[in-house]
């Protein structure tokens, strides 16, 4: 078995901060060809983004590669 992944305290204390405001979003997209609804990455963003920045935090997205099979 592996060790655990240490994390900073006070990266955990933001995170803990942001999860306590972050509130239902409500699904605001549909996939038509597999019916279901979801909430849409601007969404998230918009809702999220304010919330992390308060506390310090931030998304890094980066993506290397993709399959689609």
């Amino acid at each position: 078995m592996s060790d655990p992944i240490q994390m900073p305290a006070e990266l955990a204390k933001a995170i803990i901060a942001v999860k306590k405001k972050v509130r239902q979003l409500g699904k605001d997209e549909e996939n038509k060809f597999a019916r279901f609804n979801y909430v849409s990455v601007d969404k998230f963003y918009g809702a999220i983004g304010p919330l992390m920045a308060e506390h310090g935090l931030f998304v890094v997205t980066d993506e290397t590669s993709c399959e689609v099979a």
